[in-house]
């Protein structure tokens, strides 16, 4: 941008200096060409006014300068207007010789600046080409692990009903046998008390009051009118041990 206003402005000050030039060679002539002149004046002060508009506004003048050539843009008398014409000339030729060796310093700059810009510029791309692989890789990598990340919950959410299905199997078999230990204890508890009952009656049946008992009791055939002497080829004692 700041180049192209440069190139504006030498543009503006080339022609207003070509302007200007007609319009001192026209000068002490009448007549005809004393028309000329006024038109060349009238010309000039137009160029002036262009070159005034298209000054960059971070260009570096003088106010003196910037004064002068706005002063000359003014109407300004048939005496005054030479005299200004050649110091016009002037300062426009100084600062068209300066404005061209900014702008001739500008675009080097501004080529350097374009070059580093282009080398940044594919920097950047290559480093960016980079990350979008990297990404890439990223993306294929997140998406694996996700793939096991839901085999891996899908393995959880399967132990975990598994592990809730062993707690209440657990918890079945526990109540289960709970109640069996209460059936078998109570059993063997009535168990116990039976056997105790028998030994007891044992003890009662084959003590020696008994036998005595039984001997003078029981004869043998009595009752259902046997022979005393009937062998019936089994101790009758004994028969009471096995009860």
């Amino acid at each position: 941008a700041e180049t192209t206003e440069m190139k504006h402005a030498l543009a503006a000050m080339e022609k207003a200096i070509e302007v200007l030039v007609k319009a001192t060679s026209a000068k002490g002539k009448e007549g005809k060409e004393g028309a000329a002149l006024l038109q060349a004046r009238t010309q000039a002060k137009a160029a002036m006014k262009t070159v005034i508009a298209a000054l960059p506004a971070n260009a570096d003048l003088s106010m003196d300068r910037v004064a002068q050539l706005t002063a000359f843009a003014q109407e300004a008398s048939h005496e005054e207007y030479m005299p200004q014409s050649f110091t016009v000339q002037g300062i426009l030729t100084d600062m068209y010789d300066t404005f061209a060796s900014d702008l001739e310093s500008a675009t080097r700059d501004e080529a350097a600046a374009n070059t580093k810009f282009e080398d940044y510029i594919a920097v950047k791309t290559e480093e960016l080409k980079l990350m979008e692989a990297d990404k890439q890789k990223k993306e294929g990598e997140k998406a694996e692990a996700e793939v096991r990340l839901a085999d891996t919950q899908e393995m959880y959410d399967d132990t975990v009903a598994q592990k809730e299905a062993d707690i209440k199997f657990f918890d079945e078999t526990t109540k289960a046998c709970e109640a069996k230990h209460e059936e078998w204890t109570l059993r063997s508890s009535l168990r116990e008390e039976e056997i105790a009952g028998i030994v007891k009656a044992l003890e009662i049946l084959t003590s020696d009051e008994a036998r005595e008992l039984f001997a003078s009791s029981i004869k043998a055939g009595k009752e259902v009118g046997a022979s005393d002497a009937y062998d019936t080829g089994r101790d009758i004692t004994p028969s009471f041990m096995q009860i």
